[in-house]
C-alpha cells in the first residue's frame, strides 16, 4: 500500500526535453540509463526531501587514482569513465573531446550550472542548465561515462543526468578555482 508523503522536495534536472528527444543519434545506443541509486527521505529543516546516491558497490569499480590539480589539464583517455570528488566550493570542470568540443560544469553562488553543447540538428539541446544547493554541506561527486554525467550534492538531495553528445570522446578534464580528485573506472561486462 502507498502513502502520500506530504512536504517531500527534490530536485532534479531532466534527462530529455521533447523538443529533440525523438531526434537522438541512436547509433551505438539512444538514450541513457543511469547508475543504480540509493534513495532515501532526510529531514531538510520542517520537511522532509529526498535524496539519491549512487549505490555504494559502485566503488568497488574504482580502478586508478586521478588528481586533478586546480588549473591543469588533466589527460584521462578517450571515453574512460570517471568517479570524481570535488569540494563545495566556487569552482569550474571543464569536459574537453578529442576533437575541441567542451561541456561546462560549475558551482558559483549556491547553485551547480552546466553548459553543453549540441551536435548539429539537435535545436534545444544546448544551453546552460542550474540547480539549486539546498546547502553547501559534503561535497559534490561526478559520474562520466562516454557520454552521461550524472551529478549528486548536497547529500543526495540535487541530483541530474544529461546527456553529453561531442563528436569526439571526453578525453581531458581541467578544474578551475580548487583542486579534485577521482578515480578512473574498469568497464563492467553484463551478464
Amino acid at each position: 500500500r502507498l502513502r502520500t508523503v506530504t512536504g517531500v522536495q527534490t530536485c532534479a534536472l531532466p534527462i530529455y526535453n521533447w523538443v529533440y528527444a525523438n531526434r537522438l543519434p541512436t547509433q551505438p545506443w539512444q538514450g541513457v540509463l543511469t547508475v543504480p541509486r540509493e534513495l532515501s527521505l532526510v529531514p531538510d529543516g520542517p520537511e522532509w526531501a529526498l535524496a539519491q546516491v549512487p549505490v555504494p558497490e559502485l566503488e568497488a569499480l574504482r580502478d586508478e587514482a586521478l588528481a586533478l590539480p586546480g588549473g591543469q589539464r588533466v589527460e584521462v583517455g578517450e571515453g574512460v569513465p570517471l568517479d570524481l570528488t570535488l569540494p563545495m566550493t566556487s569552482w569550474t570542470l571543464q569536459l574537453l573531446s578529442a576533437g575541441g568540443e567542451e561541456a561546462r560544469l560549475w558551482l558559483d553562488g549556491g547553485s551547480l550550472h552546466l553548459t553543453r553543447a549540441a551536435p548539429v540538428g539537435l535545436d534545444g539541446f544546448a544551453g546552460t542548465f542550474s540547480a539549486p544547493l539546498p546547502d553547501t554541506v559534503g561535497e559534490v561527486r561526478v559520474l562520466l561515462d562516454t557520454c552521461t554525467l550524472e551529478v549528486f550534492a548536497a547529500g543526495g538531495r540535487v541530483a541530474f543526468t544529461q546527456l553529453l553528445l561531442p563528436h569526439a570522446p571526453i578525453s581531458a578534464l581541467r578544474l578551475r578555482g580548487a583542486d579534485g580528485r577521482g578515480w578512473t573506472l574498469r568497464p563492467t561486462q553484463a551478464p
